[in-house]
C-alpha cells in the first residue's frame, strides 16, 4: 500500500513539474533556465517543446 502512495506522489511531481516546463516553454525560457527550476531533462523538456510546438 505504501509503495502505491509513493507512486502517485510521484506522479503528481512530475505532472506538477512538467506543468511548470510547458509555462516556461510559452513564455520563452531558455531550455537551461526550465532544466534548473523543474529538474526535468534536456530530453524531457525537448519532448515538451515539441508537443506544444514552441521555440525557447
Amino acid at each position: 500500500m505504501l509503495k502505491v502512495v509513493r507512486l502517485i506522489d510521484e506522479e503528481a511531481r512530475l505532472n506538477e513539474r512538467t506543468s511548470i516546463a510547458k509555462r516556461m516553454l510559452q513564455d520563452h525560457e531558455a531550455i537551461h533556465r526550465i532544466m534548473k527550476y523543474t529538474g526535468l531533462s534536456h530530453e524531457e523538456i525537448a519532448a515538451l517543446q515539441s508537443e506544444l510546438d514552441v521555440s525557447a
